[in-house]
């Protein structure tokens, strides 16, 4: 499954242009009716001991708390957000990983399963994977949901996930279908989340995002088609995290006639979960990771071979207003989208009629 994944993401990375959304795969039509006729189980996090203890020890009482809150977050917003947000299968479960584990693999055959995973660096300081030399070699996690060992190494791999920037360079959700091929687990359906820690509006995002795609699909519709109608009469919010540190608001008024805000995450995220109708938001994205050789060593060198992209959208619904993602070409990865600059608002005007 790993070389499979790999072979997925080059492919995807090689492919990119200005109008995909190489963040995402989005089922087929077909195992759409799938996940929508069986029990959708959305897999929790538990505390992983080990981990804690090792924190206890080194006395790191904040990556401790962090932990520990991270874990409580994601159950509770989860939870909270696939009923709302994403209810498109007959019924949804929500289990942790271990009581995942201990269901019979007869029962599992007509389920799927949404799950959390990384995309995480093979070497540096990872304490997540094995060791490896070349800085842009990576990995997620392999999901056998549907084998038939309740030992499966699955189990214990998910537990390693501590959503800190040393364990992923980014994060995903993912979900399984049981391949009625050979009875191995096969992955349908992908969006990156887009913060390693997902926020409540974060989860709110990926899943409105994921439900408007499943749609579209279902209609015969491939790409999304942005409207940036909207940008005239509503504030652009853009979150202070994502903003480039030399770009001023005075240089954005240059380039950007229409009204905009520099605001922080918590702003950022509440005109989403309040579905403000004057708003549309700006998310910076983690979209594909590039396998280049010749580069530097290090977590840092890996992470920079990251391409990312920029998405506008209506805050109230849903809307995709506005696209800007970097062109892939062999000689680069694509990373001058990691952060807001002046230039992308020529990327973003394009969209407004």
């Amino acid at each position: 499954m790993k070389k499979i994944a790999f072979l997925v993401c080059l492919a995807l990375s090689i492919n990119m242009k200005a109008q995909l959304n190489v963040d995402e795969v989005i089922p087929s039509k077909t195992d759409i009716e799938k996940i929508k006729s069986n029990t959708m189980v959305v897999v929790l996090f538990s505390e992983n001991q080990e981990y804690i203890q090792t924190l206890t020890k080194k006395n790191k009482t904040e990556d401790l708390a962090f932990y520990k809150k991270s874990i409580e977050s994601y159950n509770a917003n989860i939870k909270e957000v696939i009923p709302k947000f994403f209810n498109i299968a007959k019924e949804i479960k929500f289990l942790n990983i271990d009581e995942v584990a201990a269901m019979m693999p007869a029962e599992k055959k007509e389920f799927s399963f949404l799950v959390f995973n990384v995309s995480a660096s093979l070497g540096g300081n990872n304490d997540m994977n094995t060791k490896s030399n070349n800085a842009f070699a990576w990995q997620s996690l392999s999901f056998d949901f549907y084998n038939s060992n309740p030992k499966s190494k699955y189990t214990e791999n998910y537990k390693t996930i501590h959503f800190s920037d040393d364990n992923a360079d980014y994060t995903k959700m993912e979900i399984y279908l049981r391949d009625t091929k050979n009875s191995d687990s096969k992955m349908v359906g992908l969006k990156n989340y887009p913060n390693i820690a997902p926020t409540k509006a974060d989860l709110i995002h990926t899943y409105r995002w994921l439900s408007g795609r499943f749609k579209e699909v279902a209609e015969g519709k491939k790409k999304v088609e942005p409207d940036g109608s909207p940008l005239k009469q509503k504030t652009l919010y853009i979150c202070s995290d994502n903003l480039n540190k030399k770009l001023t608001e005075a240089e954005i008024k240059k380039k950007y006639k229409y009204k905009f805000k520099i605001v922080s995450k918590e702003e950022f995220d509440n005109a989403l979960i309040n579905q403000d109708s004057s708003v549309c938001l700006l998310y910076v994205m983690p979209m594909v990771k590039t396998a280049m050789g010749g580069a530097p060593t290090g977590i840092s060198a890996a992470r920079s071979a990251i391409t990312f992209g920029q998405i506008i959208m209506d805050a109230k619904t849903g809307t995709v207003c506005a696209l800007a993602f970097a062109k892939f070409n062999m000689g680069g990865v694509g990373s001058s989208y990691d952060d807001v600059k002046a230039k992308h608002f020529d990327d973003y005007l394009k969209y407004i009629k």
